[in-house]
Order: structure tokens, then sequence, then C-alpha cells
């Protein structure tokens, strides 16, 4: 996940972990990552366009799932809360 290793850093630093602690955790965690991509582009590598394609869709489906959610989620909270509002009147 983008950004998530470079706020790593800074949790560490406010925890204030011991520097060789950090410093396995990072060298593990980085093998482990470099690892995980040139995997996937090995077994992955030579149809990586029509993965592309099945990923978008799903992508775009997912998004669509999560947007109309949330949206559904923020009505139901005003209409609960004018609810609540409109009993104590």
């Amino acid at each position: 996940m983008p950004g998530i290793r470079s706020l790593s850093t800074y949790a560490a630093a406010l925890s204030t972990m011991p520097y060789a602690s950090f410093a396995l955790y990072s060298i593990v965690g980085s093998i482990v990552w470099c690892g995980v991509w040139l995997g996937l582009g090995y077994w992955f590598g030579e149809n990586v366009d029509i993965m592309m394609k099945h990923v978008q869709s799903t992508l775009m489906w997912v998004t669509i799932i999560l947007v109309a959610g949330v949206a559904g989620y923020w009505m139901l909270r005003k209409w609960q809360a004018a609810w609540d509002v409109r009993k104590k009147k």
C-alpha cells in the first residue's frame, strides 16, 4: 500500500521503538514487500494486460459499492438525527 511504509517510520519514532527493533522490522518488511512484488511480476508478467482488465472492472464495482454504502450510511445517520430531534419536541 503506497504511503503505509512511509508512515511506519513516524509511528516507530513516536512510540520510542529501539533502533535495532525498527531496523530488523524494516529489513524483514522490505524483503517480504519486494519478494511479493517480484513473485507477482514473475507469475503474472506475461498476462498483465488480461489481468488488469479484470482488476479494473472489479475495482470499478467495488468503488461503486463502497460509495453507495458510505452515502447510504450518511443518509441513515442524518435521518436518525432528524428523527431524534423530532422525537424530543
